[in-house]
């Protein structure tokens, strides 16, 4: 469904979260029948409970991996405010988030993160809890340049003389002596 952004003053595209086009055009119809009737009100939730519902509803359909979204939103959680509600997160809001939250992660971090976010702006979209993605303009993350260099001769000698000379050493080590899983 393509939409115009207030906050923004641009048009974007937003998710019906319907699977088939027969379901997508009874939601667009029923989405301009609200409109017409004035029921398109936007719901006051607060954004930690959105947040909590969210991960509730990503365990359901999920079977394993939660843990990065369980990271991601313990992190949007100790930075947002609990009073604040998800119609109140604007685009400068996760623009403060992700200013700070990059001073102490790199930028492959800040991506998922932002696609984590990206994920729960839209999943609050469907449920008419949130008017437009705060995330929508926010772009991806840039990390550091690194140098690319060519080995010298004298490194190259080495990692090749390494290559054909490997050195074996063995190690033995007991996993868990004493520990659970005994045998007694």
């Amino acid at each position: 469904v393509r939409t115009y952004d207030t906050a923004t003053g641009k048009r974007s595209w937003v998710s019906t979260g319907k699977t088939s086009h027969k379901a997508a055009v009874e939601q667009i119809r029923s989405l301009e029948s609200e409109e017409t009737r004035g029921e398109d009100q936007i719901k006051d939730v607060a954004l930690h409970g959105a947040i909590n519902a969210w991960i509730a509803h990503k365990r359901k359909g999920l079977k394993g991996g939660l843990a990065s979204y369980e990271t991601a939103c313990a992190h949007w959680k100790a930075f947002w405010s609990k009073s604040l509600l998800v119609r109140a997160l604007k685009p400068a809001d996760v623009e403060v988030y992700f200013e700070e939250r990059g001073l102490k992660v790199s930028a492959g971090t800040l991506n998922k993160e932002r696609a984590l976010l990206r994920q729960f702006a839209r999943w609050c979209q469907n449920r008419n809890w949130l008017r437009a993605d705060p995330t929508a303009h926010t772009n991806r993350f840039k990390g550091e340049e690194h140098e690319v260099r060519a080995l010298t001769l004298e490194e190259e000698a080495r990692v090749l003389h390494a290559c054909l000379h490997p050195k074996v050493r063995t190690i033995t080590a007991y996993r868990n002596v004493g520990g659970q899983g005994r045998a007694k």
